[in-house]
């Protein structure tokens, strides 16, 4: 099932019907993991992009509440997914750190509206599955939709 179809499937029915077992393993026709190098020039490009220095803006994770909140309140399903970045990523970005340590409470304010979930997948932050700083290679995005249907299906 391609990523595309996978994703039809999941917004139309969230259930393991649409999970196609794979391995637990980083996907074998990758790249090599990015050169120390290339490691930097990703973090100091991420960190040009979004000029957040060290700290991601109360702004955006209020604004994540309030889009929970909306989406709530129109009787639909609010999904909160902690995506995964490379490790060396996650190591490298006071960004995340900071995320980290301040995402508890606006978590908590989200999953006491009703209809509201939380998947986390950060630990599938293997290197080998990462194109960059942030993009997963195809195979890597796969195993992630199809742990993402898992817990889901596991929550209703």
């Amino acid at each position: 099932m391609r990523l595309k179809e996978r994703a039809a499937c999941l917004s139309a029915d969230v259930s393991l019907r649409c999970v196609i077992p794979h391995s637990a393993q980083p996907a074998q026709n990758v790249q090599a993991p990015l050169s120390e190098p290339e490691k930097q020039r990703n973090l100091d490009i991420w960190s040009r992009t979004f000029r957040w220095e060290k700290r991601v803006p109360d702004e955006q994770l209020v604004t994540l509440v309030d889009l929970a909140g909306f989406v709530s309140r129109h009787g639909s399903k609010f999904v909160f997914v902690d995506l995964p970045i490379p490790s060396w990523h996650e190591d490298g970005s006071a960004i995340f750190h900071d995320y980290q340590q301040r995402k508890l409470r606006y978590l908590q304010a989200i999953l006491a509206m009703p209809g509201t979930a939380y998947a986390n997948l950060q630990d599938m932050n293997d290197e080998r599955d990462f194109s960059d700083a942030a993009h997963p290679w195809p195979e890597a995005a796969t195993r992630w939709a199809d742990r993402l249907a898992k817990q889901l299906a596991e929550q209703k």
